[in-house]
């Protein structure tokens, strides 16, 4: 299986505001400020998207044509 994934993440990024505004539903998301099971926090916001899965990379390639198109 091979997966395609979108990641988008900033320090000033609103990912809730854009996950609502493009009618999207994350894999996972984070927030900045938010302290990690490590004892670090996240200097970033973002969020991960699978866009796409398939068994090869040939119809991965097709599959992500399609989603263009579409």
């Amino acid at each position: 299986m091979i997966v395609a994934v979108l990641r988008v993440s900033g320090a000033a990024f609103d990912v809730d505001r854009f996950v609502q505004h493009h009618a999207i539903t994350p894999d996972t998301s984070w927030r900045g400020g938010v302290a990690v099971s490590i004892g670090r926090v996240r200097s970033d916001s973002g969020f991960n998207l699978t866009i796409a899965d398939a068994p090869s990379t040939k119809a991965l390639i097709r599959a992500l044509c399609f989603r263009r198109k579409n």
